[in-house]
């Protein structure tokens, strides 16, 4: 029974943050004036990121992102599944997880990066065949949003992730 338990627990403290990511967006558009469905995704980052401070110390670097209600939901499930990926899989014992996120437009594209100070990815990440359901929801999501994703080593695990301007808007 102790074991399942313990197998259990990961699971459960995953669908957990998900829910909270998509709570974040709905309590800050509860605060909006009637009508309104563009968020700030400065202050959903931020919101999102205060289950994580505990365990890693974020840093952003954020244009002033201005994003429709329905893509907020999708950029916060992508972001929260980044975060949770660096804090399960990225940490050095002998170092405190730092956690960077970037978000800026060039020439009508939007791109979006969280670069950690972990081990990285594995050389082969890839090309290599994935069976998890956060690294299904992040391709799934970016793909829905016509956008593009890559995975670096950057003295740690780099994730970039593109968008064109006519899906996610930054004023």
């Amino acid at each position: 029974m102790n074991e399942n338990l313990s197998e259990a627990v990961p699971v459960l403290t995953t669908i957990i943050s998900r829910v909270k990511a998509i709570a974040i967006v709905h309590d800050l558009l509860s605060h909006q004036a009637s009508g309104n469905n563009l968020m700030d995704l400065a202050s959903i980052l931020n919101s999102i990121s205060e289950s994580y401070k505990n365990v890693a110390s974020l840093h952003f670097s954020l244009s002033n992102a201005i994003i429709p209600y329905n893509k907020a939901l999708s950029i916060a499930l992508v972001i929260n599944e980044l975060l949770s990926n660096s804090v399960k899989h990225s940490m050095i014992e002998s170092q405190k997880l730092e956690i960077t996120i970037v978000c800026s437009q060039v020439d009508n594209i939007i791109h979006l990066s969280v670069t950690d100070n972990g081990v990285g990815f594995p050389e082969d990440f890839e090309t290599s065949p994935h069976n998890g359901i956060g690294y299904d929801i992040i391709t799934n999501i970016v793909e829905s949003l016509s956008g593009e994703i890559k995975f670096s080593y950057d003295n740690g695990a780099k994730t970039e992730i593109s968008f064109p301007q006519s899906t996610v808007y930054i004023i």
